[in-house]
């Protein structure tokens, strides 16, 4: 009687050892994915946060064709260039003054830094910069979700699974064969997360290429670069998540082809490779009721 109390006394021991452990580590997870959420959104919006240079407002009595000194303004903004094709005449007479009080926005080949307001100035951005604003939006919306995902799917390993060092890290499709319902969910985050990582893998590398033409390019009415300083915004914001993003989709599909369990979140891979101890006696209790 004494053995069976003791033996009962250990496993209940054991039983909450493992749940602190997994609490310990659903929290740690959390704070990963929550920490990572500031340079996700820097590699994501490029367009908002590397720096840019923006045209400089003048007043002007009425929005002019030429500027106070008689040049042509080659480069101006695209509604008073629409206002200008549409109405020559109207737009001929304007010249800035000091008394002026109606301010128009003339650009500049200087310009000045961006501010956050100047980079989602959606009305007078050309389509070709909204369009990039739009694919920075949805750039961030799949990250997102996928980092949910993600740490559904790693809730989910630390509460079922465990990381055991005394067995081959590929054990994981032996060990979980006697649970069919854990290998088909298993199976079914595994693809999920391929499927997430092939997502964001995609749109980073289209959003970093259509932010870079647009940076170093301009939208073919402005040139927002500034040099060395919107160089290195745009490479540091994105190398901020690349080693990141390529480590999901390694993973994703390691754990996807070999039905294995590895964890998106921890900076030395960890992969789950038997059956969680607490899940093993929760199962043998279910059989010997239904046999019962």
């Amino acid at each position: 009687m004494r053995r069976e109390e003791a033996e009962l006394e250990d496993n209940l021991r054991r039983r909450k050892e493992a749940a602190v452990d997994n609490y310990r580590n659903i929290v740690q997870s959390t704070l990963v994915q929550v920490g990572g959420l500031y340079a996700v959104s820097q590699a994501c919006l490029l367009v908002i946060f590397v720096p840019q240079k923006c045209p400089t407002i003048i007043p002007c009595a009425m929005p002019p064709l030429y500027d106070c000194s008689g040049d042509k303004l080659s480069v101006m903004s695209p509604a008073l260039r629409d206002a200008a094709l549409a109405d020559p005449e109207l737009m001929g007479g304007g010249c800035c003054t000091q008394s002026s009080v109606f301010d128009y926005p003339i650009y500049q080949p200087d310009g000045h830094l961006c501010s956050l307001k100047e980079n989602l100035d959606w009305e007078n951005c050309t389509a070709f910069n909204q369009s990039v604003i739009v694919i920075n939006g949805a750039t961030l919306l799949i990250m997102l979700a996928a980092q949910s995902f993600f740490w559904k799917r790693e809730v989910w390993m630390i509460n079922h699974l465990e990381e055991d060092n005394m067995v081959p890290y590929s054990s994981l499709p032996e060990q979980i064969k006697p649970y069919e319902d854990l290998r088909k969910q298993n199976t079914g985050y595994n693809r999920g997360a391929y499927a997430y990582a092939t997502a964001v893998t995609i749109m980073v590398a289209l959003n970093f290429a259509v932010s870079t033409y647009f940076l170093i390019k301009g939208d073919g009415v402005y040139n927002y670069n500034i040099g060395s300083r919107t160089t290195t915004g745009l490479l540091t914001n994105t190398m901020l998540v690349s080693t990141k993003i390529m480590g999901y989709f390694t993973y994703a599909r390691l754990s996807k082809t070999q039905d294995w369990a590895i964890s998106m979140f921890s900076v030395i891979p960890v992969s789950y490779n038997v059956v969680d101890e607490n899940y093993k006696i929760h199962h043998a209790k279910q059989d010997e009721n239904l046999d019962a």
